[in-house]
């Protein structure tokens, strides 16, 4: 009677227990090897190539706009040493960039201000917003940069020109100083014209040529009549 009142009902059919498949183990997953190609490189897009402050050979020449790491640069107050000026220089300190790079790629020859809107150089006004405060800052070291270049080719003999000049001036301090940069920077005159070769331990030497001794009374007497201050004491009748 059961079975005339609909379908017949389907009965499951269990399995023993001795024949259900065993689960395959699972293998773990072997961690992923980061990829050492640049993003989108695969998809077929060109590289992405982000410029390293320390390395010119990323850097991108004339961009529309200027990296940071030029428009921000700072003269880094620990440089007390004329192999760290150098170094500056050439190389870059303290993971910053070359100035010599900033000049080549960024510098008044290749931004003079042209185009619209202008595309001025990495130290100008109008690209800092400082009123010329770090381009008057640059312009007080570029004899000792230019004087670096002139000998790029002897490095080492420019540093030891500067260093023996910082000897000379200052016999008794035994540790580096930035005021021996603040000197070199203002009152190292003919000497950085001087070839390397050239001795600078003759006696007669003036101080701001090669750092040697003072000038002789007489010399000095016309260097104060000379001076203009002096003349403007006379002027207001002091």
């Amino acid at each position: 009677d059961a079975q005339a009142d609909g379908p017949p009902r389907r009965r499951r059919r269990l399995t023993p227990p001795s024949s259900t498949p065993a689960t395959p183990p699972i293998t773990p997953l072997a961690p992923s090897t980061p990829s050492t190609s640049a993003p989108g490189a695969d998809l077929g897009f060109p590289p992405l190539v982000v410029p390293v402050p320390s390395d010119p050979s990323t850097w991108v020449e004339d961009p529309p706009t200027l990296p940071t790491f030029a428009t921000h640069y700072e003269h880094p107050k620990t440089i007390n040493t004329p192999a760290k000026l150098a170094q500056e220089w050439f190389d870059g300190i303290n993971d910053g960039p070359p100035v010599r790079s900033l000049e080549i790629f960024y510098g008044p020859g290749q931004r003079n201000g042209w185009g619209q809107p202008p595309r001025c150089s990495w130290r100008a006004a109008a690209t800092r917003g400082d009123k010329r405060k770090f381009e008057k800052a640059f312009s007080k070291r570029h004899k000792l940069y230019k004087f670096f270049e002139t000998h790029k080719d002897d490095r080492a003999g420019a540093i030891a020109r500067l260093d023996l000049l910082i000897k000379r001036r200052f016999p008794d301090d035994a540790s580096p100083s930035t005021s021996h940069i603040v000197y070199l920077r203002d009152n190292a005159g003919s000497a950085l014209d001087e070839p390397l070769g050239a001795a600078l331990d003759d006696p007669a030497a003036t101080e701001a040529g090669t750092g040697g001794a003072p000038p002789a009374a007489s010399s000095m007497d016309s260097l104060v009549k000379d001076c203009p201050v002096k003349r403007r004491s006379r002027a207001l009748g002091k």
